[in-house]
């Protein structure tokens, strides 16, 4: 089913599809965005944020949207070579929204994505440890995995490694090693997650080869002043 919808979105945009049933097409493929969406764990906060609908605040925040959106037109090339963006700022400046905005329109363009944080995935495992392999498969294997807030989780206790150093390092030099598309956003930079967060310096060094854009928003946090 998967493999169809993909093709008649493909047709469809190249008008090469049988007018009789462009109606049945459309439905399916409307069907096929809902379900991704609701796969990717965006939430309801976030359902409806969209490119068209954003409002551009600042320089640096229209910098990062033209290139979220630029990223998500590229989707064929940078899935097939495995691009991936790191975009870091204050809390609030809108890092999770364009990330949002980027599952919502590779769910229109029908490419399945996740979005979760280091904190979500350690409970997870922790609750099930006997689905821990079919949870890391799944992070793995995912077209376009999104790690929100990518420096909040605690990966040294009393200055040894715990358990989710470990899980992170897996997660991310997997994906690295099978080209797989990974966006993170954080507070941090990349440097700031080793001298300051704790990071095992091999990670860091494969986000770094993974992200071909990394990019700083600047400026106050929207929250903060109620926008």
């Amino acid at each position: 089913m998967e493999n169809t919808s993909k093709q008649l979105y493909s047709q469809m945009k190249n008008r090469v599809v049988d007018e009789r049933y462009l109606e049945d097409y459309q439905e399916m493929i409307r069907d096929e965005i809902e379900e991704l969406r609701k796969e990717s764990l965006l939430g309801r906060r976030f359902e409806n944020c969209s490119f068209d609908t954003t409002i551009i605040t600042t320089d640096s925040f229209k910098n990062a949207f033209e290139r979220c959106k630029a990223y998500c037109n590229a989707y064929d090339e940078v899935l097939n070579k495995g691009y991936g963006m790191y975009i870091y700022g204050n809390s609030g400046v809108g890092k999770t929204h364009l990330t949002a905005c980027m599952i919502n329109d590779l769910s229109d363009k029908l490419q399945k994505s996740i979005i979760t944080n280091f904190f979500e995935i350690s409970k997870k495992i922790r609750n099930n440890w006997d689905r821990e392999e079919e949870l890391i498969k799944k992070l793995i294997t995912v077209d376009f995995l999104f790690i929100d807030d990518f420096g909040t989780e605690i990966v040294k206790k009393q200055g040894e490694d715990n358990f989710l150093q470990e899980k992170v390092y897996e997660i991310i030099n997997a994906r690295y090693n099978n080209l797989k598309p990974t966006i993170f956003t954080s507070n941090h930079s990349l440097n700031d997650l080793v001298s300051k967060k704790g990071f095992l310096e091999k990670t860091i060094d494969r986000v770094r080869e993974m992200s071909t854009r990394i990019i700083k928003i600047d400026g106050d946090s929207f929250r903060a002043r109620g926008e």
